[in-house]
């Protein structure tokens, strides 16, 4: 598939950007009536295949405005008339849709009309037909760091499984219309920010994308009551670490090294040393990078290098962090380690 950058932005000259009311209207991609060249960028934006219907009469104008934030794509579509556009379900991905005026919704044989968000059939291809010159906006991203998340909070689907993920209906999401508000701020922030604030402010929006969401299914969570494994993994897991600092491993490469479940280990975790293995693994790396300041004699030793060594790669949101937890910037610990040396 190709990568966002690749996306080839074509645009006829009589034909307009979205109004700049409009959701990500900042981040405008295509307007075309091009069928074929419309369905290849809406599939590349949203990771999903995507087919029209195109036994309507008449030219069909789409308008498709987008970006991409880590794992995480958001993407505004519209049309100048009702046109059926079905989603083929793709493994491993989640797709939701924040409808932005009425939309008729066929999910495997489930019909209904509304504004409420809803996650697409991760087993059924779904037909959506939004009002015209309205559209929607759709999120989407992979599943693995959506279930980390829910990992992190220490809560597991009733099921045993997020429909959501393997579901064979779509589902519209618990209180949709808060979340609904949430995911359309987050694209109002986008379209006010400047660019270089927006990098710095990838995994905060990731974040709340994703906490919007879970929100959203909140129904089909329990809080589980896990027999919590011994003390000795945390101790395994905390060697582990140790060993691995310098590298970008996640929660989940912590739990397979000491065979638990991601959940068994936020658990044991918390049972243990009262922190979960995310927050741990955070400070152990801001302890290091707090360390190689203070005490590196290298001269060529920078913030990003110190950063890299402690398996840190989001550095705007590492900077912010640093000087909360110690009062000052990384930038000035370094400056006062080289004027005392």
């Amino acid at each position: 598939m190709l990568g966002w950058s690749d996306m080839v932005v074509s645009r006829s000259t009589d034909m307009e950007k979205p109004p700049r009311s409009f959701p990500l209207a900042s981040r405008h991609l295509v307007t075309t009536d091009d069928i074929g060249e419309l369905t290849r960028i809406i599939t590349n934006a949203t990771a999903t295949p995507h087919r029209h219907d195109v036994s309507v009469r008449g030219p069909i104008v789409g308008t498709v405005s987008g970006t991409r934030l880590n794992s995480l794509g958001l993407a505004v579509i519209s049309y100048s008339q009702v046109v059926a556009i079905t989603t083929d379900p793709r493994p491993g991905a989640v797709v939701a849709v924040v409808p932005l005026g009425p939309m008729y919704v066929d999910a495997n044989g489930t019909r209904w009309t509304g504004v409420e968000p809803f996650f697409v059939s991760a087993a059924h291809p779904t037909t959506l037909r939004p009002a015209p010159g309205r559209g929607g906006l759709c999120v989407s991203f992979d599943a693995e760091p959506f279930t980390e998340r829910l990992d992190e909070f220490g809560v597991r689907a009733a099921t045993g499984r997020l429909e959501l993920l393997g579901g064979s209906e779509s589902r519209v999401l618990d209180g949709g219309l808060a979340v609904r508000g949430v995911l359309l701020e987050v694209c109002r922030m986008l379209d006010e920010e400047p660019d270089e604030n927006v990098k710095v402010s990838h995994s905060i929006i990731e974040s709340s994308v994703f906490s919007a969401l879970l929100m959203g299914l909140r129904s089909q969570f329990v809080w589980g009551n896990l027999r919590v494994p011994s003390s000795r993994y945390v101790d395994e897991a905390r060697a582990w670490i140790k060993e691995h600092l310098a590298e970008p491993r996640t929660v989940g490469d912590i739990a397979r090294a000491v065979n638990l479940s991601p959940r068994h280990l936020h658990a044991v975790f918390i049972r243990h040393i009262g922190v979960s293995p995310a927050r741990y693994l955070r400070e152990q790396r801001m302890k290091h990078v707090r360390q190689l300041l203070l005490n590196s004699a290298d001269p060529d030793l920078t913030i990003n290098s110190a950063a890299a060594q402690a398996g840190i790669v989001h550095l705007g949101r590492f900077a912010g962090d640093y000087a909360k937890r110690y009062g000052e910037p990384p930038s000035m610990t370094l400056a006062r380690t080289r004027n005392w040396g």
